[in-house]
């Protein structure tokens, strides 16, 4: 899965009208970034996930 040192994606979490970046958690296990994206599609919050594509340090 993801390497303890690379970035695999990151979740911006929105404010309420979903125009502005709250607050950032990245990270760096797949099955972790998997749950927390599922686990904020449940109750409606609204995020955007951003993955890093292999090899890149960047969306």
């Amino acid at each position: 899965m993801g390497n303890s040192d690379n970035v695999i994606g990151y979740i911006e979490y929105l404010s309420d009208d979903g125009k502005i970046v709250g607050y950032v958690t990245p990270f760096t296990d797949v099955d972790k970034f998997r749950k927390e994206i599922l686990k904020a599609a449940e109750v409606g919050m609204p995020i955007t996930p951003v993955v890093f594509p292999d090899e890149m340090d960047k969306p």
